[in-house]
């Protein structure tokens, strides 16, 4: 299988990254941008412990179906990890909106999401994923 170069990632993923951090601070949690290696955001819990995020940003659904939302859930090839970050963030530029889980969820090297995954409240998606992945790094 060929990995496709997507026209326009850079961009693509540098405005997923920005909504993503739009959404944590309009629900008043801190974060900063990381650009680090695998980590694109430092978001800090309500207990001030920090977490790593992952986002993946598609830019509108896939052509085929135009229902779902493709994401390559890889580092180089390798799929994506708790050794990674804590959290992925999925975004769907499209809609302007995102869908976040604990990483200890992504299952392949590719995920696919649909518009009801978007359509969850983040609030509620946000402290889903934040209260997974401390219990992770509790037993770690």
């Amino acid at each position: 299988m060929s990995w496709k170069t997507v026209r326009g990632a850079v961009s693509i993923g540098a405005a997923g990254e920005h909504l993503a951090m739009s959404a944590f601070k309009a629900l008043e949690y801190r974060c900063a941008l990381a650009n680090l290696e695998g980590t694109d955001i430092i978001l800090f819990d309500d207990d001030n412990t920090p977490l790593r995020v992952e986002v993946k940003t598609a830019a509108g659904p896939r052509r085929d179906t135009g229902k779902a939302w493709a994401f390559m859930t890889s580092k180089t090839k390798r799929q994506i990890t708790t050794d990674d970050a804590d959290l992925i963030c999925y975004v769907a530029l499209d809609l302007r909106r995102i869908c976040i889980r604990c990483t200890s969820t992504v299952t392949g090297k590719r995920t696919t999401l649909y518009r009801e995954d978007f359509l969850e409240p983040e609030q509620k998606q946000i402290r889903l994923a934040i209260s997974k992945a401390r219990r992770r790094l509790d037993d770690y």
